[in-house]
């Protein structure tokens, strides 16, 4: 299995790639701007490397940047999202609008006063 997870983020003109390793007796987290020059950050515990990944994730997304790929991609078969659905799908029936609610109807019952 290959250990290697690659996130490309945009920002304008700008070019970021983060290469994510799993090497054997570390954990280690590649960044490649778009000067070309890949900065290197090594870990030898798995808990600090994630969260120096998760800290590393938040800054990009709330600084500006985009993620526009990630690789390796592990879904299968056709891209169905430009199809339309079938018409008897349910998946979202809460997006139907509301519904009347048939009240019970009054015949036979019968009506009753307030004794005093």
């Amino acid at each position: 299995m290959d250990d290697q997870q690659v996130w490309t983020f945009e920002r304008g003109s700008e070019r970021l790639i983060v290469r994510r390793r799993i090497e054997p007796h570390a954990f280690a987290l590649e960044i490649e701007s778009s000067d070309g020059v890949p900065r290197l950050h090594r870990f030898e515990e798995e808990d600090q490397f994630l969260v120096f990944q998760s800290d590393l994730q938040y800054m990009l997304v709330h600084s500006g940047w985009t993620l526009v790929e990630f690789e390796p991609d592990r879904r299968r078969g056709r891209d169905r999202r430009g199809f339309p659905r079938k018409h008897n799908d349910r998946r979202r029936w809460w997006t139907d609008g509301a519904q009347t609610v048939k009240t019970p109807s009054r015949r036979g019952r019968r009506k009753t006063t307030p004794s005093r």
